[in-house]
């Protein structure tokens, strides 16, 4: 059976099982697949990467897997200009609205109030939710894996919760986004506050 190589960068590596974080392993393949279905096959929403390199080409979700390829999936950068190397959208999202899924009405709120435009409906439904962050533009904020692998979906974020490696995890949303910092209680799931740093 056909092989590919894969290695997943920074924040992706938080969808993987441990045993597969931060290190080149072994996929097999069968038939013809795309490079998106290896990558959702794995756990990790298409929405999350900004960047493939397959054999250090840059390439789109559509591209075939081809026995021996080696596979590079990264997330957003905010840092270094890769307007060359993009393929999975046209340009990065700099302005960025959203659209929150209903378990993250919190978050909506704390964007809202830093001034950020966040639409919030606690009943609207996936296919509803997908729809309208399409027509509008807008990030989808969900920790709902299967609705960010929806093929229409372009720009997504799954937050991090508290304690996993960023919380809220939207702060790769370009600037001037803040940097999160919270302070938790050993007991509780609430924040006793919240630290906005501006980048």
């Amino acid at each position: 059976m056909p092989q590919v190589s894969p290695r997943f960068y920074e924040e992706l590596n938080d969808f993987l099982p441990g045993s597969l974080r931060k290190r080149t392993f072994e996929k097999e393949f069968t038939g013809t697949q795309s490079v998106k279905h290896l990558i959702e096959n794995l756990g990790v929403p298409h929405t999350e990467v900004e960047i493939i390199l397959v054999n250090g080409q840059s390439v789109d979700l559509s591209y075939p897997l081809q026995e021996g390829d080696r596979i590079s999936v990264y997330p957003m950068f905010e840092l270094l200009d890769i307007l060359p190397l993009l393929r999975l959208r046209i340009k990065p999202m700099r302005d960025p609205c959203f659209m929150a899924d209903a378990h993250l009405g919190k978050l909506s709120r704390y964007l809202r109030l830093l001034g950020f435009d966040c639409l919030f409906f606690n009943d609207a439904g996936d296919s509803n939710l997908a729809r309208i962050s399409v027509e509008q533009g807008r990030v989808l904020l969900t920790r709902d894996r299967g609705l960010l692998m929806r093929r229409n979906i372009t720009h997504g974020c799954f937050p991090a919760l508290p304690g996993e490696s960023s919380w809220p995890g939207i702060e790769n949303w370009g600037s001037p986004l803040p940097t999160w910092r919270t302070h938790w209680t050993s007991n509780s799931v609430r924040p006793v506050s919240v630290v906005f740093e501006w980048v």
